[in-house]
């Protein structure tokens, strides 16, 4: 018997390109974030690997197991077959990660001086515009090697925080995790003076090039940070309740929860409520930006 997630199929299979740029891409650095978001439990943060897909002026940056997901769809019907076999045969579910509740993908339009944050809640996505802010950095003399790349200091302060960069000359690009950009070369290490932000380099991938940076969401609704911070609690509180909503029919469904826990493990029913639950009343007094 066949399961599988209607919505997140529908937005894998039918997804329009609406980026104002398209590039190819030209390689991509896999990172380790590490967010220390509860400091009264600092021995557990939030960690996960993220791509920065790189081209020759733009970047996309997002969570590292979504780009494999997106790029090979049969995963999604290898991992919602380890649903319990209660969960649904066909129709849509309500599909909820531990993280933060939502897929977030930046991209970084440096000839535009535009960042574009795209983000979907169940079956809807949301495009958020915000300009692409000028950071001042100061560059320093100290040098280090990272991976196979001599890399330079850099210092700035953004959102609240004091951050050090090491940027690559070999690699001649302004970008950088994140919202981190605007170096003579592309940041592979940041960190902010306390540690409880870092983006450390892993690895560099070249099994994507000449693959085309752009957006993949399908028919975002343009919004702001603030109503999508409403639309993301109110989704946490009701996933199925949203994902029925947003449907495009009146016909009476009853949406099954599957949730995906930070170790993959999917759980249903009950089980995904209880965990979603836990989720939300989960302490966060350290937000990245403050």
């Amino acid at each position: 018997m066949k399961f599988y997630c209607w919505f997140l199929l529908f937005l894998i299979h039918k997804k329009i390109g609406y980026s104002q740029t398209e590039e190819p891409i030209l390689f991509a650095v896999e990172y380790q974030f590490i967010h220390v978001n509860d400091t009264n439990n600092k021995t557990l943060p939030l960690t996960k690997n993220m791509l920065l897909e790189v081209g020759k002026t733009n970047s996309k940056y997002e969570n590292f197991s979504l780009t494999l997901l997106t790029k090979n769809t049969k995963s999604v019907d290898a991992t919602l077959l380890q649903a319990d076999s209660k969960v649904v045969t066909g129709g849509p579910v309500a599909l909820v990660t531990s993280d933060a509740m939502n897929s977030e993908t930046l991209y970084q339009l440096i000839a535009q001086r535009k960042l574009i944050k795209l983000a979907n809640l169940g079956i809807q996505s949301y495009k958020i515009e915000l300009p692409l802010n000028k950071l001042n950095w100061q560059i320093e003399s100290d040098n280090k090697t990272i991976g196979t790349y001599k890399c330079q200091k850099a210092i700035t302060t953004f959102s609240g925080r004091k951050y050090t960069a090491w940027f690559s000359i070999d690699l001649p690009y302004q970008n950088g995790p994140w919202k981190l950009w605007g170096l003579p070369g592309l940041i592979l290490e940041a960190y902010d003076e306390k540690r409880e932000v870092q983006f450390l380099f892993k690895s560099v991938h070249r099994q994507f090039i000449n693959e085309q940076i752009r957006n993949e969401f399908f028919r975002p609704i343009k919004t702001t940070e603030e109503k999508f911070l409403k639309a993301t609690q109110q989704f946490a509180q009701d996933p199925s309740g949203t994902v029925l909503a947003n449907l495009p029919t009146d016909e009476k469904l009853s949406v099954p929860v599957i949730y995906q826990d930070e170790n993959g493990r999917i759980l249903s029913g009950n089980d995904a409520k209880a965990a979603i639950k836990r989720k939300t009343k989960k302490i966060v007094n350290n937000p990245i930006e403050l």
